[in-house]
């Protein structure tokens, strides 16, 4: 379970932070917090606080930082592996789609990533 907590700050602002309570195989639960180092004007914790305008777009970021660690829980907790991206060099894709079958707009197409972008990886 992830909970969006505030702590108060001496500047009279509130710095938001995620309470990770997890549960492990003994049942034991194991608590972890993770700062967001996102300030807001009011402690939002309180049911029925009202939304300031200033404060709308750092209550989407948190509540987006929040639903993500909630996922991450949620497929650790059943067994499951998150897709890891894998980086992977198109013009070496390139390259091995031409050594199966000669293609002339292909082989441009590689010419000209090499001339644009001779040191960065596409």
């Amino acid at each position: 379970m992830v909970t969006v907590r505030y702590k108060k700050l001496s500047s009279g602002k509130f710095s938001a932070y995620l309470d990770i309570y997890s549960n492990t195989v003994e049942s034991k639960g194991k608590r972890n917090y993770e700062f967001l180092k996102i300030y807001v004007g009011k402690d939002y914790s309180v049911p029925g606080t009202r939304i300031t305008e200033s404060d709308k777009d750092n209550l989407k970021i948190i509540n987006a930082l929040r639903n993500k660690r909630e996922n991450e829980l949620n497929f650790s907790d059943h067994g499951y592996k998150q897709p890891v991206k894998i980086n992977y060099n198109l013009l070496d894709y390139f390259d091995q789609c031409l050594a199966k079958k000669f293609n002339y707009k292909l082989e441009c197409l590689i010419i000209h990533l090499m001339r644009y972008f001779p040191k960065r990886d596409v």
